[in-house]
């Protein structure tokens, strides 16, 4: 009774996953919902001792939790202590590293970034639509085409959506439909990315690609990693 118990609170909390997947390139009120349903979830679930040893072993989640505990205890040191937990409290999101890396499951770490990719794209489409003048969508103009949340966010998620992708991309191999495709969809969320003007999401992106692009190609060819490394800066900083 209590393993079926803990197994419907897994499950829940990983279906929330693929909701707050979706939701965060769209609706950040979602986010706000299901991100503390999946933690509460998280320790319905029991198995915190096994937990615990699986997290020593995953070095991000120990560097987040690390990075939380020495913000709240700076707090400590700070004359403002509401205003210091009121900033540390912004970093609650990280705490679903840890969570996420001890509860979800393959088959839905698969959907959830499927979910992900369709809500930044569907954002997208109603970026593209502002930018166009074909609408306007609160403050959202022509010049700031962000229409679902503020640009510095939104370029964030843009750039974590182009490289999803393009790691996508590069694992499709020998399957020319499946690659055009997925080429597609990244010119798409690129050019979406370049049309706002979030800087943050642009530089994090143009850096994440000169040293991803040559690493996935040089697998393949080292002359073809280091032309196309050359290549990728060049195009990037045109565009920039």
């Amino acid at each position: 009774m209590e393993s079926e118990r803990r197994l419907q609170a897994n499950t829940l909390l990983n279906y929330l996953v693929v909701v707050l997947a979706f939701s965060t390139p769209l609706y950040r009120e979602w986010v706000s919902i299901t991100a503390p349903l999946i933690t509460l979830l998280w320790f319905f679930d029991g198995r915190v001792r096994d937990k615990l040893g699986v997290l020593r072993q995953h070095r991000l989640s120990v560097a987040v939790l690390l990075f939380v505990v020495f913000n709240l205890l700076s707090v400590l040191w700070s004359s403002e202590l509401i205003e210091g937990l009121a900033y540390t409290f912004k970093y609650r999101y990280l705490l679903l590293v840890p969570v996420l890396a001890t509860a979800l499951r393959a088959r839905f770490r698969d959907l959830a970034l499927a979910a992900f990719l369709v809500g930044a794209t569907l954002s997208l489409l109603l970026s593209y639509a502002v930018f166009f003048g074909l609408m306007r969508i609160g403050d959202a103009y022509p010049g700031n085409p962000s229409a679902t949340m503020s640009h510095l966010d939104y370029s964030m998620v843009l750039a974590v959506a182009a490289l999803v992708v393009f790691e996508r991309m590069m694992r499709s191999r020998n399957e020319p439909r499946v690659k055009l495709a997925w080429l597609g969809l990244f010119a798409f969320i690129v050019v979406g990315l370049f049309v706002n003007i979030g800087r943050s999401g642009q530089v994090a992106f143009i850096g994440t690609m000169i040293i991803s692009v040559p690493v996935s190609l040089a697998r393949r060819s080292r002359p073809a990693a280091a032309l196309s490394a050359a290549a990728v800066v060049a195009a990037l900083t045109l565009c920039a």
